[in-house]
């Protein structure tokens, strides 16, 4: 099955092969087809794609971005537009 999200990726299964059952079962191995539509971003180039190196990364502005993407007590995990995490990025320390 097809699972598009509202940010312009497609996810599909790979090919699956199922084998019988014998004496010495293996897990299926499961792989998925990605395509995507690059989105805007201000003052670059449309993506589909930002990379944040944890290790580079403030503390407060990497937590602030994880905060989003895990969710927490009171706000449900979400995926946010470049735009917004170049905000979280700009912002002081934290």
């Amino acid at each position: 099955h097809r699972r598009p999200s509202p940010l312009g990726a497609l996810a599909a299964p790979s090919e699956k092969a199922h084998s019988t059952t014998n004496e010495s079962p293996e897990a299926m191995t499961l792989s998925w087809e990605l395509s995507t539509t690059p989105v805007e971003v201000p003052g670059a180039k449309a993506t589909a794609c930002l990379t944040i190196d944890s290790t580079k990364t403030e503390a407060g502005k990497l937590s602030a971005l994880e905060e989003i993407l895990f969710g927490n007590e009171t706000q449900e995990a979400r995926l946010p537009l470049p735009a917004e995490v170049i905000t979280i990025m700009a912002k002081a320390k934290g």
